[in-house]
């Protein structure tokens, strides 16, 4: 049994430290390399991934509502909507992959917000995903009403996790 937990930790241990070694992995940029430090204060890498999550989870959300708007105004078919949002899937996908990456990188006050952020960037994607799957569908109708209360309920989410995030940040600048 002990020998189960201590390969179970090693694990854990050795994919948290390949996050960490993505940080330190060489970029090339026109043909030279570029190595890129980790993270010095992990709180200030980790608001600064919580900022750029929330400007490409707002930027997607943005043509998304725009989409809405223009299926409300008869300005594009369910076709047209359909492709759009598939076309945004990878950024959402791209989205998710970072925040389950963090996991192996943020601190224990974190863990909670992080969760919640989870939860609703998910929910985003399913969002999208369903909307999709209803535009293409023969036997199913797109709820317009649905896609814009879903949406707003995602802006409503995210103004409650950002003061909750400045409520940690601001919590853990006041400790010694």
């Amino acid at each position: 049994m002990k020998k189960v937990i201590a390969i179970i930790v090693g694990l854990i241990i050795l994919t948290g430290c390949d996050v960490l070694d993505n940080f330190t992995k060489a970029n090339t940029v026109d043909g030279e390399q570029e190595h890129v430090a980790p993270p010095s204060n992990p709180s200030d890498f980790y608001a600064d991934l919580v900022t750029e999550i929330f400007d490409e989870s707002n930027d997607i959300l943005s043509q998304f509502n725009s989409l809405i708007d223009r299926l409300y105004a008869s300005t594009a078919s369910e076709a047209q909507f359909a492709q759009i949002v598939n076309d945004m899937l990878p950024r959402s996908n791209d989205l998710l992959k970072k925040l389950d990456e963090a996991l192996y990188i943020i601190n224990d006050d974190f863990y909670g917000f992080h969760k919640d952020l989870i939860t609703l960037v998910n929910f985003q994607h399913q969002l999208l995903l369903e909307a999709i799957k209803k535009a293409n569908s023969e036997n199913e109708q797109l709820d317009l009403n649905k896609l814009r209360s879903d949406y707003v309920k995602i802006k409503q989410d995210q103004t409650i996790l950002i003061q909750k995030i400045k409520s940690i940040l601001q919590k853990q600048s006041v400790q010694p």
